[in-house]
């Protein structure tokens, strides 16, 4: 994608907690399917993820780390 495609992509599309999803799945390259069944472990910022092809291991960055503490705040509420 372009700057001005994500920009968009990130911007329009609603509602927010769909646009989350989004976001994740761009910044970590992981399936809905993957993200929905991640498990924490306990190196540093390292999740664990379960899709079609088995065990793999997603490293939250910034970016990800933002809209996992935004859902976070959500579902407290």
């Amino acid at each position: 994608y372009t700057p001005s495609e994500l920009e968009k992509m990130f911007t329009i599309i609603q509602p927010i907690d769909f646009n989350r999803i989004i976001r994740l799945e761009y910044y970590t390259c992981a399936r809905n399917g993957e993200i929905r069944s991640y498990h924490q472990i306990s190196i540093g910022r390292v999740y664990v993820v379960f899709g079609k092809t088995g065990r793999r291991y997603v490293k939250l960055n910034s970016q990800v780390q933002k809209i996992i503490n935004d859902l976070e705040l959500y579902t407290k509420r």
